[in-house]
């Protein structure tokens, strides 16, 4: 017996026989052959009995058994006449050791199986196919022979048993996550089947396997809803749709929606209806019997579907048909007309306006469903109602001066009309009158940012000087009444007409300047324009009236203090007697003197007046009328005047 190594190489020597002659003193040749076993493997040296290998050795090949190659080898005498001699055989066992020449095989290289769904847990695949071989090979010996069997790709649905194997194996490819086996879910499951030797050099054999979901009637019809609730006038004709039932199912062909039949109605009035099997359209039956709201207003009745074209699986659904009341009540306002008052400027009504009606038909329905708009009266959008509860609310503030209407009273008349939800609906209008009431939110405005006027001095008391005029924008009395006051300024020099703004000289006030202390040419006036507003709404503006007061030349020139002059009467003529001083209180005042014969008297020793027609003495002196000097003009006599009084 010898032992090689596997897949040794061609002439290897692998062993040597010998033969040994038993005659004694006769020393005959001997040749060696082969006479059993793989000779196309294996070779003899016919003259030394060499074994040798002729061909590569596989320890897997068919010729070996367990990797043992046996070999018949005979040794013949030959004798010196050149025939044939003696012969003798023996068998010789050669073992191969082996070699990791092998990979892992599957029988088939894709494997394709179904289960259904919902198989429990171990429950195994069924292979498809008479070429679907579940085994695995490897004809290495030991742990070169060794594999072990596992799934990638899987998700952990599945699992193989036996998990290793040794030269071969038959696999099994089993449930082991039955909640995952699902057909509506997963129809085909694609993985693969690994077979790995557990030696060092680790080589693998991989093969796909597919999984076909076989589906089965798990699943029983479902409603599209709940529960199916309709409404249909109590006046319903045969014929007429009462109703679409709808069900579908997860599974396929006829376990699924193919198959669903609609195989039952009942309850009460099941009798006077009519459901289709296929369609579950559910109609009036024409029979004699008739719906009555009045009598009953709900119906409830069940509906089953079946899959499997009605002999599977059921379930079943509530259908509640509600009759529908015909409208025949118009809805009615619970007042004739209605009205309210807003102020000016606010977001709310003094109260709350709401209108409300009532219907008379079945409450709940849309025949007694009312609800509201405004028809006409509010052209320029002012006012909202609720559809709902029927109050009425302001757009925004309203302004008062903007609005239509007389002046002391702004009303909108609108027209609120009160509508079911019937078909075809039913209406009453009614009216609606809202009061604005007007806000004072105007002060009174001057035309102008001040005033001014130019008076003389010696204007007299109860002239009247200037006028002031304030306009008032609200659009009502009293807001919009102004009089007016002078706030001040005024010194008691000047008046104000309450009501026409009229600016006057007060009576027995005297402008002159000289008279004022002290002296005033300017007055500043400050004039309030008040509205008719009360306690805190009263609004004021002011506005200044400027009064210039200008010299008039009303007043008399006064002299100074004149002392008598004494004079010789033969003094020189064109003598310097004595210059007079006079002033004057106007303003740029310029004064010429001159004598005023009329009132001026000359008298004799006697103290008798001397008349000019007794003797001119109006020569005797003369003035100067610019400086005021006074100079003698001629002769002076005492005899005939003693004393002159100019």
């Amino acid at each position: 017996m010898s032992t090689h190594q596997q897949l040794f190489q061609q002439t290897h020597k692998v062993l040597q026989v010998k033969a040994v002659d038993g005659d004694r003193g006769i020393k005959n040749d001997i040749k060696y052959s082969i006479t059993g076993g793989p000779e196309h493997l294996f070779g003899i040296n016919e003259d030394t009995g060499l074994v040798y290998s002729k061909a590569m050795i596989d320890r897997e090949s068919a010729d070996a058994r367990n990797g043992a190659f046996i070999l018949e080898i005979t040794a013949m005498e030959v004798v010196k006449t050149g025939g044939k001699g003696l012969s003798i055989s023996t068998e010789v066992t050669v073992i191969i050791e082996d070699v990791n020449d092998e990979i892992p095989k599957f029988k088939s290289e894709s494997y394709v199986a179904e289960i259904s769904e919902n198989a429990q847990k171990n429950t195994p695949v069924t292979f498809l196919g008479q070429n679907m071989i579940p085994e695995v090979f490897d004809h290495d010996q030991g742990t070169n022979g060794t594999f072990k069997l596992f799934l990638e790709g899987d998700d952990n649905m599945f699992e193989v048993t036996p998990s290793m194997g040794i030269n071969d194996a038959t696999f099994m490819i089993r449930v082991k996550d039955q909640n995952r086996i699902d057909f509506e879910q997963t129809k085909v499951i694609n993985f693969t089947i690994v077979a790995k030797e557990v030696s060092k050099k680790g080589e693998e054999t991989r093969a796909s396997v597919t999984i076909y979901v076989r589906d089965q009637n798990d699943n029983p019809p479902q409603f599209l809803a709940k529960k199916y609730e309709v409404t249909i006038p109590e006046n319903i004709k045969a014929g007429a749709i009462i109703a679409k039932i709808k069900a579908d199912d997860k599974d396929s062909g006829y376990f699924g929606t193919e198959g669903i039949r609609y195989t039952a109605i009942t309850g009460p009035i099941s009798s006077a209806l009519v459901l289709n099997n296929l369609t579950g359209v559910l109609t009036m039956g024409d029979t004699a019997f008739r719906f009555d709201k009045e009598h009953i207003s709900s119906h409830y009745l069940m509906v089953e579907a079946r899959d499997e074209e009605g002999l599977g699986n059921r379930n079943t659904v509530e259908l509640i048909i509600n009759l529908e009341d015909v409208n025949d009540n118009h809805p009615i306002f619970r007042r004739d007309y209605y009205e309210s008052f807003i102020q000016e400027n606010s977001p709310t009504f003094t109260n709350p306006l709401i209108v409300e009606a009532t219907d008379a038909d079945e409450n709940g329905t849309e025949n007694s469903e009312v609800r509201y708009r405004i028809l006409r009266g509010d052209q320029y959008g002012n006012f909202t109602i609720d559809s709902l509860s029927g109050e009425i609310k302001p757009n925004g503030v309203l302004d008062y001066e903007l609005l239509p209407g007389d002046a002391q009273t702004k009303m909108y008349n609108m027209t609120v009309r009160a509508f079911d939800l019937g078909s075809p609906s039913l209406w009453s209008d009614v009216s609606v009158m809202v009061y604005i009431r007007d806000q004072n939110d105007n002060a009174p405005l001057f035309p102008v940012l001040d005033y001014k006027v130019t008076i003389p001095e010696d204007t007299p008391g109860g002239t009247p000087v200037i006028q002031v005029n304030a306009k008032d924008k609200d659009g009502s009395s009293p807001n919009n009444q102004i009089v007016y006051r002078i706030q001040t300024g005024a010194k008691d020099k000047f008046v104000i007409n309450p009501e026409t703004g009229m600016i006057s000289i007060s009576q027995g006030a005297n402008l002159d300047p000289d008279l004022t202390i002290p002296s005033t040419t300017y007055y500043v006036l400050e004039v309030m324009a008040m509205d008719g507003g009360i306690g805190s709404d009263k609004l004021t503006t002011r506005v200044a009236v400027n009064v210039s007061v200008t010299d008039v030349n009303n007043k008399l020139p006064r002299f100074s203090k004149i002392r008598p002059v004494r004079v010789s009467e033969d003094i020189p003529i064109g003598e310097f007697l004595i210059k007079l001083a006079a002033s004057d209180s106007d303003k740029n005042s310029v004064l010429r003197f001159r004598i005023d014969y009329s009132k001026s008297e000359a008298r004799n020793e006697d103290g008798r007046r001397i008349e000019l027609s007794d003797f001119d003495w109006r020569g005797l002196f003369s003035l100067n009328d610019v400086d005021g000097e006074i100079r003698t003009a001629a002769r002076l006599d005492r005899e005939l005047i003693q004393e002159l009084e100019l």
